[in-house]
């Protein structure tokens, strides 16, 4: 948790004393956007309903504290509209490349945790 806390400072610092805002910045929901933002989503669902079978069928979740589907959802889901709204800040603030980034590893990030749960049934 302090790790968490710690990275959501840094990036709020440097999101504050970083870059200014562009008022001329390219739109935000660019057709790259929206696929991104839709598999991540997608990805996001997908991993909540894998990960809610496992618990179902008497397994065990290893990465968060909950064992409760509700609970696993809610987190996994959370943590897909807080990706999208760092995704925000920092092409708001002029680094779309890294909000490009940011958006990409997030897909891996669900596709690793899909995988993960199909081989650890």
């Amino acid at each position: 948790m302090k790790r968490k806390c710690a990275i959501a400072f840094v990036l709020a610092f440097a999101l504050r004393m970083g870059a200014q805002e562009f008022p001329n910045a390219p739109s935000f929901w660019t057709k790259e956007q929206k696929i991104t933002t839709s598999a991540n989503f997608a990805l996001g669902a997908w991993d909540s309903a894998k990960t809610c079978q496992n618990l179902a069928g008497g397994g065990h979740e290893y990465w968060n504290p909950s064992q409760s589907c509700g609970v696993n959802a809610g987190m996994i889901m959370g943590g897909k509209v807080g990706l999208l709204g760092v995704q925000y800040l920092l092409w708001k603030h002029g680094h779309q490349k890294i909000a490009r980034a940011i958006g990409w590893a997030g897909i891996g990030g669900s596709s690793s945790a899909i995988t993960y749960s199909y081989v650890k049934k």
